[in-house]
């Protein structure tokens, strides 16, 4: 198979396997590219007077290391990544029960991943704080924008991919079946975790109230 041909199979899969792998892939560069950033914020920290990352560099690094390591890798990697290898096979699948959607909703976490770091290119990353709480969620700028675009796709993809693995639960519970009771609890664990997950993302994305007073000018550490 050529290399374009190999390419198109990747974006046009169903299987659970190699969508699992295009988790796992996405989330291990993106544990590189914020291991890489770990390092830039301790360097600056290592000494007093550094001037490594100063002002709002080191709050643009500091937003995009923790919503890396949330968004792209802890969560996904183990729970998107593995789950999509394991979880149809525990079930005695041979694939989830929603396999095009499955798919879909991969590429959409490949993609949110893209557009959170192309906001480099365009005005600078955001500098909001990986948690996007009050003050800083009132920042506005390109950077934010892409920033919010970017969680918002990814936790759609999340969704899609909860509903996905309920799906194939429910239809496993109703048909005969071959996994054990242990299985069955481990995946029932499992779903848990992702709803808790799109739980996480409605609550700390949620607009703040209006009439607070404004951050003061100027970059503020996170």
């Amino acid at each position: 198979m050529g290399f374009w041909a190999s390419v198109w199979d990747l974006l046009t899969t169903s299987d659970h396997k190699k969508i699992g792998m295009i988790y796992l892939v996405t989330s291990f560069v993106a544990f590189g590219l914020s291991g890489l950033m770990a390092v830039a914020i301790r360097w600056q920290l290592a000494g007093p007077e550094q001037q490594f990352l100063v002002g709002d560099a080191y709050n643009q690094v500091l937003t995009l290391h923790g919503a890396t390591m949330l968004f792209f890798f802890i969560i996904p990697a183990g729970l998107a990544g593995f789950g999509n290898f394991i979880l149809p096979l525990m079930l005695g699948e041979r694939d989830v029960a929603l396999p095009r959607i499955n798919g879909f909703a991969a590429w959409l976490f490949v993609f949110s991943a893209v557009l959170i770091y192309a906001s480099l290119f365009f005005g600078g990353a955001p500098d909001v704080g990986w948690t996007f709480y009050y003050p800083f969620s009132r920042t506005t700028g390109l950077g934010t924008d892409f920033f919010m675009m970017g969680v918002l796709l990814v936790g759609l993809s999340s969704l899609l991919g909860s509903a996905n693995f309920a799906a194939t639960y429910g239809l496993q519970l109703a048909g005969q079946g071959h996994g054990s009771v242990e299985d069955a609890h481990l995946c029932l664990g499992h779903l848990c975790d992702l709803h808790a997950l799109a739980f996480r993302l409605g609550r700390d994305y949620r607009c703040q109230p209006d009439g607070l007073a404004l951050p003061q000018a100027g970059p503020q550490p996170v």
